[in-house]
């Protein structure tokens, strides 16, 4: 009688572990080592190693492995953007967009690209510049003719890093112009060592004429891996 008990007891138990759901776990780790390789050749599924060599995570995928790279440091990283039209018909330089918030490092190449357009009105050219945080660091350039018809432009500024060592003597920029215009070289007005957190671009139509710009896209470049 006493075994028939038991093992009524041990099937009842048995059934209401089978009908459970166990209860959440959680495991707090303070550190976590994983192993270390100067060159890395796991290929198990899941397994991670640090390459001590380069300073990259890796972990195995079955058959080779994947390297986990600081996305920081290299390739190109979406800031901001500004997708809705801005005009003006100021004869004199007004803030046209502005994207706030954003920390780019000194170490980063910044590349912005504005899609740009004049109406008639004027025989005058619109210009458009760049302001990283309260310093114009490109003034504002001509992007079109001075023809009065209606034009449209799209320009990028590249900017180079921004650290002390290697502040910039002058900025990269290109425009396609829809009436074959040629856009004026880019004027530096200040080096800015600093992190930027606002880009602003600005611009005037050249008096009657309106000037807009739209979507607006601001990106950065890592320095290396």
């Amino acid at each position: 009688m006493a075994e028939l008990a038991d093992a009524h007891d041990s099937k009842s138990c048995a059934e209401r572990l089978a009908g459970s759901t166990p209860a959440a776990t959680t495991v707090t780790v303070t550190n976590l080592d994983i192993p270390l390789r100067a060159a890395p050749a796991q290929t198990a599924e899941g397994r991670a190693v640090w390459d001590s060599d380069d300073d990259k995570l890796t972990i195995g995928d079955g058959t080779s492995r994947k390297t986990f790279i600081d996305e920081t440091k290299v390739g190109l990283k979406w800031e901001a953007s500004d997708t809705t039209e801005r005009t003006t018909t100021s004869g004199t330089d007004v803030t046209l967009s502005t994207m706030s918030g954003l920390s780019i490092s000194t170490d980063r190449w910044i590349l912005i690209v504005v899609n740009a357009r004049k109406t008639t009105g004027a025989a005058a050219a619109a210009a458009l510049g760049v302001r990283l945080n309260a310093t114009d660091v490109v003034v504002t350039t001509a992007i079109t003719s001075t023809t009065n018809q209606a034009e449209r432009t799209t320009m990028q500024y590249l900017i180079p890093p921004r650290r002390g060592d290697v502040l910039y003597n002058g900025a990269w920029g290109s425009g396609q112009n829809s009436a074959g215009a040629t856009v004026g070289a880019l004027t530096i007005a200040t080096a800015l060592a600093a992190t930027v957190t606002d880009v602003l671009i600005r611009g005037n139509g050249g008096g009657t004429n309106t000037l807009a710009i739209d979507e607006v896209q601001v990106f950065s470049y890592g320095t290396g891996a």
